[in-house]
């Protein structure tokens, strides 16, 4: 039997109203803190099972790819990938879902979320075009080393689309406040 976490015991949260129609904190059971106990008895499991569920999912993924590289499989690295990426992100959404939805109060709430959304996308896009300018530069490297033209057309692409990616990451969200 699993328990559920201290969290979610909702009949000990939920007033009731007793026959005078005065209001009481004190838990006693009525036809909602019934329905809402029951119903957390339900989502407790079945939420903790799927995080597990997900956890294993992550993992095969990641031996999927780790034999894709040992074998050189394209298709394992593509289910491989899949798996670790969409397991990934309905992790995110179950463990980060509810914690945005009790913490969200008003529009004002929305509008900041949503801005914060933006500017860790533009600053994710900043920081990998960073990335990028300093893996055109082992290019470069290699380049002058061995003087393969590959390395310098890779290195040429690498700064144009780190500059455009960082130029528009700065630009396109100050520009769209304005549209």
């Amino acid at each position: 039997m699993i328990k559920t976490p201290f969290y979610i015991q909702a009949s000990s949260i939920i007033p009731s109203i007793n026959p005078e129609n005065e209001f009481q904190a004190d838990g006693s059971s009525d036809f909602l803190g019934n329905v809402v106990g029951d119903l957390a008895a339900v989502v407790v499991p079945i939420h903790y099972w799927g995080i597990i569920g997900l956890t294993a999912i992550f993992i095969i993924g990641t031996l999927v790819m780790i034999l894709s590289a040992l074998f050189k499989n394209g298709q394992w690295q593509k289910y491989g990938q899949n798996s670790m990426f969409w397991s990934f992100l309905v992790m995110l959404l179950l463990r980060g879902g509810p914690i945005l939805v009790l913490s969200i109060r008003d529009s004002s709430d929305v509008d900041s979320l949503l801005q914060d959304f933006v500017l860790t996308l533009s600053y994710s896009a900043i920081f990998l075009g960073a990335l990028t300018i300093a893996a055109s530069g082992l290019y470069r490297f290699g380049y002058n080393l061995i003087e393969h033209p590959e390395f310098y057309r890779r290195s040429k692409a690498l700064v144009m689309v780190s500059v455009l990616m960082m130029a528009f990451a700065m630009i396109i969200p100050k520009a769209f406040q304005f549209i």
